[in-house]
């Protein structure tokens, strides 16, 4: 556009500006009215005019409201609201929704809210949606259970899980006697998962089965089965989880459900990050991350980041891990899912260890900690605990170390989570054995082998039988020393673990040498 087109199209705005000004009131409503009529005449081929003709008729109410035009505001809001939706314009649509609650009536209004709730928790504003939402939860004394269920996975986003199950219960107690089976079943789905992140296994898994049971709907089937696909994950039957994500992906793929498909490629790029197949787990992360920038989804950006960070970390890109944190946790403060940034915080403090930077390991730890505490993250207090320990073994304060691993393995077995159990135990057999206790490290190495086994967590075995294998040598045990470090060889092969595999054989090497030994070959 040159100059003198600029300068025409600013003097005819300027010009229709001064000229709209220049009404009386009644004539800019008759003037509001009449682009309202004209744009709907081609509205049902153009659904996009909607949002415009709700403006000219909330513009041409506010100064004069005709017969009629309150329901022809809220009719094309309505649409507005949806179609933006759909399209993933949260912005816009948060906007829709919260003037359709102003104009619906007390019904409409209390499911317009909720839909404003939840567009919100797509832009990040979890606390914003919440403010929403808790005039209607606690002004009534029989709140619609639609809200309390809302209630529930909002505070279970934010990371206040023993709030997410109470409003859980409230909704499913308002369910009690309702004929709507599928959403009775998808609340208890719902309160299914909370009791997973509460380190509730049986529970979860019994409420789950419950809820499958109640309702064949797949809305409530869906976040059954990806609960139990959790709790399989969890418990090391990858196989199992594996099948059961990809089912759920297609089915949200199908349906046209980006917002859960992006969570199922997230749980499955997690699966594959476990079972050390670090493309695959890149692969799916980066769908994951390309689905939530199309949706808008901060929340499973972060997610997505973080799956990233965690990749890089297993290619030893350490800087590139950091930065990919550090962006991760800056979209869960704007989210406000303290529960995740307190997991992503975690993720951080181990780059930092392994950067041999370990007061700020510890300081991201320690963080983490007061975060996984405030929302009842048991889970993920052993977690941080674990790593917490290493910084103190780094540093020489072996005693504190063992005191930690102590009381994160406590945490594991009330979880029922044998695969982190297993991980812990091997950290306390190493440190036994530098504490010259080799009887009690070879012991607990066999019990934490056990556990990898159990479920099936290769790159954990691998280290474990490297770790035995340094206890055997220094017993004298060579020759089975040599079978420790022939299985754990073919471990971190298999788990394609260069870097580990190398830094195995040199402590071993170190440890040959100052025994005046050979190197086990």
């Amino acid at each position: 556009m040159n100059s003198a087109e600029a300068a025409y199209l600013f003097r005819h705005a300027l010009l229709r500006d001064v000229a709209y000004q220049l009404q009386p009131p009644a004539g800019r409503a008759e003037l509001h009215y009449l682009v309202a009529d004209i744009l709907e005449c081609d509205v049902q081929s153009r659904p996009e005019l909607s949002p415009m003709i709700a403006e000219h008729l909330r513009l041409a109410r506010a100064i004069e409201d005709r017969p009629g035009a309150h329901n022809r505001e809220l009719q094309h809001t309505r649409r507005a609201a949806t179609d933006a939706q759909k399209a993933y314009h949260n912005h816009e649509s948060l906007r829709h929704w919260l003037r359709v609650a102003e104009l619906a009536d007390a019904a409409e209004s209390v499911k317009a809210t909720c839909e404003a709730a939840e567009v919100a928790t797509l832009t990040g504003a979890v606390a914003d949606a919440l403010s929403m939402l808790e005039p209607l939860a606690k002004a009534t004394t029989t709140p619609a259970p639609e809200v309390l269920n809302l209630m529930g996975r909002l505070c279970a986003t934010s990371g206040t899980l023993k709030d997410a199950d109470a409003w859980y219960m409230r909704a499913e107690e308002a369910l009690a006697e309702s004929p709507d089976k599928d959403f009775a079943a998808s609340v208890r789905a719902n309160r299914a998962a909370v009791q997973r992140l509460l380190g509730n296994v049986t529970e979860s898994i019994r409420l789950s089965e419950s809820a499958m049971e109640m309702s064949d709907a797949a809305s409530a089937r869906s976040l059954a089965l990806g609960n139990i696909a959790l709790l399989r994950g969890m418990q090391g039957e990858l196989d199992l989880a594996f099948d059961t994500w990809t089912r759920l992906a297609e089915e949200y793929r199908t349906s046209g459900d980006k917002v859960r498909e992006a969570g199922c490629y997230l749980n499955l790029g997690a699966l594959f990050y476990r079972a050390s197949r670090i493309d695959d787990a890149e692969r799916w992360a980066q769908q994951a991350l390309a689905l939530a920038r199309e949706t808008g989804d901060l929340d499973r950006q972060g997610a997505a980041l973080g799956n990233l960070a965690m990749v890089e970390n297993a290619r030893r890109n350490a800087e590139r891990a950091i930065a990919l944190y550090e962006e991760s946790i800056a979209i869960r403060r704007e989210v406000g899912a303290t529960r995740a940034e307190a997991l992503v915080l975690y993720n951080l403090g181990i780059q930092y260890s392994q950067l041999g930077r370990y007061d700020e390991a510890r300081q991201c730890y320690q963080r983490s900690l007061r975060l996984q505490r405030e929302t009842g993250d048991r889970p993920g207090e052993g977690f941080t605990l674990a790593s917490l320990a290493n910084v103190e073994t780094a540093v020489g304060h072996n005693e504190k170390a063992i005191e930690l691993l102590e009381r994160a393995l406590k945490i594991f077995r009330e979880c029922s989570d044998s695969s982190s159990e297993g991980y812990v135990l091997g950290s306390l057999g190493g440190l036994l054995r530098l504490a010259g206790k080799h009887s009690e490290a070879m012991t607990l190495l066999r019990q934490a082998l056990d556990l990898d086994r159990a479920t099936n967590n290769p790159a954990f075995e691998a280290s474990h039988h490297a770790m035995l294998a340094l206890v055997m040598l220094e017993t004298g045990e060579r020759e089975p020393a040599q079978r420790e470090w022939d299985e754990a060889k073919r471990l971190y092969t298999k788990v394609k673990d260069a870097v580990g595999l190398a830094q195995a054989a040199q402590e071993l090497e170190e440890l040959a040498s100052s025994l005046s030994q050979p190197p086990l070959t």
